[in-house]
């Protein structure tokens, strides 16, 4: 039996009343710009296959979004979402810097999502009962 080895651990936190939620604070940044870098809070969704935030994030950095990767995002409930794919930036503190190519959508977004992209760089667990979540390096 393989042992999972985390060295952090976070409490989810209120994002409306009543309602706690597993967010983690990342920092975004053009890669050309590294130096103007914006801290966003994502919540880690193991349901949603990439990362997805707003387009106007994707502005903010300098990075068009309309010059990214077509890219069509279907909802749980069925709904396609129209984004584009870019390539950015995400340092994830104590976890270091990374590449990833998230959506940009212009469509309503009530929560940055961080999905199974970031995953993929992290080791990730959740203890649901307790409202806390775990990261580590990822398992080689």
């Amino acid at each position: 039996m393989e042992t999972v080895g985390y060295t952090h651990t976070y409490p989810y936190r209120f994002l409306a009343l009543d309602h706690r939620f597993p967010v983690l604070t990342v920092r975004l940044a053009n890669p050309q710009r590294l130096q103007d870098a914006v801290e966003v809070d994502g919540i880690l969704d193991s349901g949603t296959e990439i990362s997805v935030f707003p387009a106007t994030l994707a502005q903010a950095l300098g990075v068009p979004p309309e010059l990214g990767r077509p890219w069509r995002l279907e909802t749980a409930s069925g709904g396609v979402i129209h984004a584009r794919r870019l390539w950015i930036a995400l340092t994830i503190p104590d976890h270091g810097f990374h590449r990833i190519e998230p959506a940009f959508t212009w469509g309503e977004m009530a929560r940055n999502l961080l999905g199974r992209d970031v995953f993929d760089l992290l080791q990730v667990g959740f203890r649901e009962r307790h409202g806390t979540f775990f990261l580590g390096p990822n398992p080689s």
